[in-house]
């Protein structure tokens, strides 16, 4: 062996001699940065193993001594009533405010008896039976011209992707009314927009309705009464004839084989929205309240 292969072997001991202090020096620095991390997590969480003692928590084993009288709960009382934020209208007044608010501004109380509008509104609204809007729940290609203009905010497609139908059932727009939109949407835009005028307890303009159609009540083969959205006596709210409320756990997604062999997919409301037991012998509220006990899908508005 010459010295040069003699100098070039004991060169690469060298290196690897230094290399292997080099990951041992590396690796116990490691172990003493975590166990550092580790006595801090330990010092910084330290309150959480401590045992409760009479000694180190006492409130948690004693008991309020003070007696309740009229004056302790007089004086709680006005203390959480502090804190609230009142508008300093009681609400049991606020009917009395409104009308008060009504009559200093020049505003008519509304009054169905004597209202002229109302029959304006109930001339022009269009009036659609029950197998007519079963056609409007039937799907639509999401390419076609006659498609819901709310696209994929169609509440079709909303409750298609909530329940998993996919891919998601269009709906066509319905021709007979100046709205573009669907059924369902119809539905929803006039039952969503009628629980907010309630929850904020004002009416509608009175320039407009909030419906687009109008539906037949409690006659055979259409819908039961407690169902629909209806006119209010004291209170414009844009409802002039009785229409449909949407529920969306009244429809059921199915489909159905057609005379050519394709199939087609559409919504049933046969079990949300019951048929009338319309019996034309007995009274209107006998008919109703045996319709109500066949389904427990009530009404909430």
């Amino acid at each position: 062996m010459t010295e040069a292969e003699k100098r070039a072997r004991k060169n690469a001991r060298d290196r690897a001699r230094r290399r292997a202090v080099k990951e041992q020096r590396s690796s116990s620095d490691s172990a003493v940065a975590a166990e550092v991390k580790r006595k801090e997590l330990e010092a910084k969480f330290e309150h959480c193993k401590s045992r409760v003692t009479p000694k180190t928590f006492p409130e948690i084993l004693t008991m309020e001594s003070v007696a309740q009288s009229d004056e302790t709960i007089a004086a709680e009382t006005a203390a959480f009533n502090r804190t609230q934020h009142h508008s300093g209208i009681d609400a049991w007044l606020e009917a009395e405010v409104d009308g008060l608010l009504d009559a200093e501004s020049g505003d008519t109380p509304f009054n169905l008896a004597t209202s002229v509008m109302i029959d304006k509104y109930r001339v022009e609204l269009p009036r659609f039976r029950r197998k007519e809007e079963e056609e409007f729940l039937k799907e639509c290609s999401p390419t076609s011209p006659d498609v819901c203009q709310m696209r994929e905010h169609c509440e079709s497609v909303r409750i298609s992707k909530k329940r998993g139908v996919n891919p998601s059932i269009y709906l066509p727009h319905v021709k007979k009314t100046n709205s573009l939109m669907c059924l369902m949407c119809m539905r929803h835009t006039a039952t969503s927009q009628l629980l907010r005028l309630r929850m904020d307890r004002t009416g509608f303009v009175r320039s407009s309705t909030l419906q687009k159609h109008a539906n037949f009540v409690d006659c055979p083969g259409e819908y039961r009464w407690e169902d629909m959205l209806c006119t209010r006596a004291d209170r414009w709210e844009g409802i002039a004839l009785p229409v449909l409320q949407h529920r969306e756990n009244s429809y059921a997604a199915m489909s159905a084989v057609l005379p050519d062999g394709t199939r087609r997919r559409y919504w049933c409301q046969e079990k949300g929205y019951p048929l009338p037991d319309v019996d034309p012998t007995a009274a209107r509220g006998n008919g109703g309240a045996s319709s109500s006990s066949s389904s427990s899908s009530g009404s909430f508005l």
